[in-house]
């Protein structure tokens, strides 16, 4: 057995057998040194985790909602003020009629421009109507029918967008995917950080030219996440595992990869290849590799992971005492 110690700090003990390189290996320790470590576990718990598809998600530029929320509003005013113009001109022209008929005070060539005006307001009418439509299935097209009618209904939401207090995020799911219904929430993660998202709706068209279903999320708007941000997406499937959640303080990087330590009552640890793929609040999903019960270190992993490449070596033979204890 190969003994590390950590000049003035502890004494780490990895058999002879386990290579000498700069990755992580298993250790043993005495309660002495992982205290004098400060070196710190905790019990996993069980805990169930929605099975999830990974998507990409795209913070969308809030200029371009907008826009779209203009052109419908206008197309819709303008069909409001043709529907006006043309009741009114189609009022007046069976008024000029009646009086015509009864013989008063009313020339042929007034009713005739009256009716024309008549005839013309409804062709105007019909005119902004086709461009509402237009509009509007451009929007449903670009932007999916629940934005679409929070557009023409202008939404609580369309005022969060306009003042930037939130943000809506494009979301696109892996080619061929289906889901037998949209999922209410949804989470984003970028950099380790997990964000909530919530659900306004399916959009016909793709997004980004990914050919997958497109969803629209909105969240709060993050400072750290400008337009353009591309996010990992966990978009739920509808069905649950179990596992456990590995806090993130437990995780630490080695040539790459990540990995947390797992410890026993005898002071034995070993580190553990752990997946980022299912962030969570707190930490990460772990469906495999861990299970309820296992301790793991929260503080120290660090530590430990460095020990194999310290220079002081001294080798312990059994029965014989630390060449530096006093």
């Amino acid at each position: 057995m190969i003994k590390y110690r950590l000049p003035g700090f502890i004494a780490l003990f990895i058999p002879l057998s386990w290579s000498i390189h700069a990755c992580a290996a298993p250790l043993h320790l005495d309660a002495h040194d992982i205290a004098a470590a400060g070196i710190k576990t905790t019990v996993l718990i069980e805990s169930l985790h929605a099975q999830e598809l990974a998507a990409q998600g795209t913070v969308l530029d809030p200029a371009a909602i907008m826009q779209t929320a203009s052109r419908l509003v206008t197309a819709d005013a303008n069909v409001a003020a043709a529907r006006a113009e043309m009741i009114f001109a189609t009022e007046q022209a069976a008024q000029n009629r009646q009086l015509y008929t009864q013989g008063r005070n009313i020339s042929r060539a007034v009713l005739q421009q009256s009716i024309a005006t008549a005839d013309s307001a409804t062709a105007a009418l019909t005119a902004a109507q086709t461009k509402q439509a237009a509009e509007k299935t451009a929007a449903i097209t670009q932007w999916g029918p629940v934005l679409t009618r929070a557009m023409q209904a202008n939404a609580p939401i369309m005022s969060s967008i306009a003042n930037g207090a939130v943000t809506v995020i494009g979301v696109s799911l892996p080619p061929g995917s289906a889901l037998s219904q949209l999922p209410a929430t949804s989470t984003a993660n970028l950099g380790g950080r997990t964000y909530d998202m919530a659900l306004i709706g399916g959009i016909p068209g793709m997004l980004g030219g990914i050919p997958g279903e497109a969803l629209l999320y909105s969240m709060p708007t993050q400072r750290n996440l400008p337009i353009g941000t591309y996010l990992n997406v966990g978009v739920p499937t509808g069905s649950e595992i179990k596992g456990v959640t590995v806090p993130a303080s437990a995780i630490i990087w080695e040539n790459g990869k990540s990995i947390a330590y797992r410890g026993d009552a005898a002071g034995n640890f070993e580190p553990t290849d752990i997946s980022t793929a299912s962030p969570v609040h707190g930490g990460y999903f772990i469906a495999s590799e861990l299970i309820p019960g296992d301790h793991i270190v929260t503080q120290g992993a660090e530590l430990l992971a460095a020990a194999p490449t310290v220079p002081t070596i001294v080798k312990a033979k059994a029965g014989t005492a630390d060449p530096d204890d006093d």
